[in-house]
């Protein structure tokens, strides 16, 4: 099982960026309609392109995951997430 631990979330898009356990950085869509906030660990596949089969470890409830870009800056994937996807209107 392949750790990962949400380093940024956007409630109303789903889009999510989450930290793997070898310290790479990934941007994704969480499958339900919200996404887990910042901090939440998740457990599952390893990651790849399309859809993961993850886990919340604390409640251990289904978190399916889109991977749409791996290995990204982890800091441009926070101000992604922060500038296009959490703007007020």
């Amino acid at each position: 099982m392949h750790q990962y631990s949400v380093i940024e979330s956007s409630a109303g898009s789903a889009v999510l960026a989450l930290r793997d356990q070898d310290g790479r950085c990934h941007l994704g869509r969480a499958a339900a309609a919200n996404a887990p906030a910042s901090g939440v660990e998740l457990r599952g596949e390893p990651p790849a392109l399309g859809l993961r089969a993850l886990r919340l470890v604390d409640a251990g409830a289904p978190c399916p995951v889109v991977l749409v870009l791996l290995d990204c800056d982890p800091h441009a994937a926070v101000k992604l997430i922060r500038a296009e996807f959490d703007f007020a209107p």
